[in-house]
């Protein structure tokens, strides 16, 4: 299947603004989409909201059930079906993990948005693996952009020995991690979208390989594209896993 010759691809980035999924949304079902294919959480709900006839499938969602966005897997209902990720379930595992790679990490900044629900969700879980294996997790929750620069800007190596990314791109807090991070030569360790964001300088991550989600999804479409309704295609789990390193950055921090 090529792009403009098999299908159009309209693509719509919100760069973190959440506030702004539920408008893109409409306009693509205004311009006439024939399918949405979102990546995450809140762009699914913002999907979900725009349409109930128009074809879902969804690559990256934490929660499915528990948000509403189909009745169970086997059976999702509706107008909307897709791929599960792990990432919730393996929050423990990445903190044990960023220890594991950086053996003097005591104290861990945890930035996340104050309202999002898996960010919350995970932080329970951070703070269990954090008290298990002795490490002060430094929760710092933020309600803006503006916020998080601010926050990022007081961190400084020996505040902090880390900084773990939240599981949402809402407010482009990865995004704004990734540059405060690399210009005060602190570890990162990422969660959602990972690679991309190792590959642009971020010292490691870990959970659900994005791209073997992308291709599961892609086959989902194909399906609806040759007429199953999204009603009658169960949900799958991605359970690719993938730690990724960055060795130059590695290298550049001393590791």
């Amino acid at each position: 299947y090529r792009d403009h010759e098999h299908f159009f691809l309209g693509i719509r980035f919100t760069q973190g603004d959440t506030a702004a999924l539920a408008a893109a949304a409409r306009k693509l079902v205004e311009d006439g989409a024939e399918l949405l294919f979102v990546d995450a959480d809140d762009s699914a709900k913002a999907a979900q909201m725009a349409t109930t006839s128009i074809p879902i499938v969804f690559a990256s969602v934490t929660d499915p059930i528990g948000t509403g966005l189909v009745h169970s897997f086997a059976s999702p209902g509706g107008n909307m079906t897709g791929v599960a990720d792990l990432g919730l379930e393996l929050s423990p595992k990445r903190l044990e993990i960023f220890r594991d790679i950086i053996p003097d990490l005591r104290r861990v900044l945890y930035l996340y948005h104050a309202t999002d629900t898996y960010s919350r969700a995970a932080l329970k879980l951070y703070r269990d693996a954090a008290r298990a294996l002795g490490i002060v997790l430094v929760e710092q929750a933020v309600r803006s952009e503006e916020e998080a620069q601010t926050t990022l800007a007081q961190s400084h190596k020996g505040d902090v020995d880390g900084i773990l990314a939240p599981l949402s791109l809402a407010l482009n807090l990865p995004g704004e991690i990734l540059q405060a991070a690399s210009q005060r030569a602190i570890p990162t360790m990422f969660s959602i979208h990972g690679r991309f964001l190792v590959e642009h300088g971020g010292l490691a991550s870990y959970g659900a390989d994005a791209y073997a989600s992308g291709r599961q999804a892609a086959r989902l479409v194909e399906k609806i594209s040759k007429g199953t309704p999204p009603a009658a295609i169960p949900l799958e789990v991605n359970s690719t896993l993938e730690l990724v390193i960055n060795l130059k950055v590695a290298a550049a921090l001393g590791y």
